[in-house]
């Protein structure tokens, strides 16, 4: 009983990690483009 409890709660701590992870990587990448973006308005107004 135990040691099934403790596989579910790992099983589901995975699952939060991967999901935390994958939600970082996309507040990034989003931001990213932002700064990409204003990087590119930035370099066309200076040209």
């Amino acid at each position: 009983m135990v040691k099934q409890t403790e596989q579910q709660l790992g099983g589901v701590l995975q699952q939060n990690s991967e999901f935390v992870a994958q939600n970082i990587a996309s507040w990034l990448n989003a931001n990213l483009a932002i700064v990409i973006s204003i990087a590119k308005t930035y370099k066309i107004n200076d040209v």
